[in-house]
């Protein structure tokens, strides 16, 4: 499979986010609820400075410290606020900012995820994928959700909402680790910790979603989805680089002929020792 151009991948990015100039930045930078994230090496900022009050956020570990479900967010990527990205010359900031915003989620997602919360579960929501326009739409226009009547929106029936009672009917947990979709999902920390996370031998596009469920199953976890409920959005991009899916692949069946509930690389490399490691003692007053 041909490697598409790098060139390529950040103007596509850079047409679904929004660019902000010098000027439109410095309007901004006084406002409480933007949020100024750094997203080069240490070095450059050690060698070049950066902008006062600005966080860092390595690229590498961007979605994982921006995701309040993950075992490594960071309490200031708080969801209501702007979050404006930046690096040295705005190629991986439009890139970072493409990938951090692949989802976008509905108002009351979260809440939608812990009304529908099982011990015995996690929780697999389903997308709503909208075309190029509504994505520039989306990305523009902060608050705008599309309604079954906007243009560019696949699968517009999954923007109802249902109230409760409903959720739970069309709900009901099942076992099948196959159809999964690791774009929206929500786990028991303790749970992925005991599974310890996504397989990172697993690299690019295909089967790590479905690989963490196999283990989730063998963990006597089952899976719950959450239709009609806890609605999100992905927005339109790229198809993504699938050299590695064959690899891959050989992992999944690996995992399942072996019965296998922890993977080897995986979120100890971390957090360490995942029995040992208390969340809320590192947050404190979350």
């Amino acid at each position: 499979m041909p490697i598409k151009s790098i060139f390529g991948l950040v103007e596509e990015a850079k047409g679904v986010v929004e660019n902000l100039s010098v000027a439109a930045l410095k309007a901004e930078l006084g406002e409480p609820d933007v949020l100024l994230v750094d997203i080069r090496e240490l070095q450059e900022r050690v060698d070049l400075g950066t902008i006062p009050g600005a966080k860092h956020a390595p690229r590498g570990m961007l979605e994982f410290w921006a995701d309040p479900g993950s075992p490594y967010y960071r309490d200031w990527f708080a969801p209501e606020r702007r979050i404006v990205l930046f690096c040295a010359g705005g190629a991986r900031s439009a890139l970072a900012a493409k990938a951090l915003g692949d989802m976008v989620c509905h108002p009351r997602c979260l809440e939608d995820h812990g009304r529908l919360r099982d011990p015995a579960c996690f929780c697999q929501g389903s997308r709503i994928p909208l075309g190029p326009r509504a994505s520039a739409v989306m990305t523009g226009r902060p608050g705008w959700w599309p309604s079954v009547f906007s243009r560019g929106v696949r699968r517009r029936a999954r923007l109802a909402r249902l109230p409760l009672a409903a959720a739970r009917l069309v709900n009901a947990p099942h076992c099948d680790p196959m159809t999964v979709r690791g774009c929206h999902q929500g786990f028991w920390r303790r749970d992925l910790l005991a599974v310890n996370g996504l397989n990172e031998a697993m690299r690019g596009w295909g089967r790590e979603d479905n690989e963490l469920a196999v283990r989730l199953g063998n963990h006597g976890r089952r899976r719950r989805n959450l239709r009609g409920v806890a609605l999100a959005c992905h927005l339109h991009h790229g198809a993504a680089d699938r050299r590695r899916l064959d690899e891959n692949e050989r992992i999944l069946r690996e995992t399942i002929a072996a019965g296998r509930v922890r993977c080897e690389q995986g979120l100890d490399q971390w957090v360490g020792d995942p029995g040992a490691w208390d969340y809320r003692a590192q947050h404190r007053g979350r």
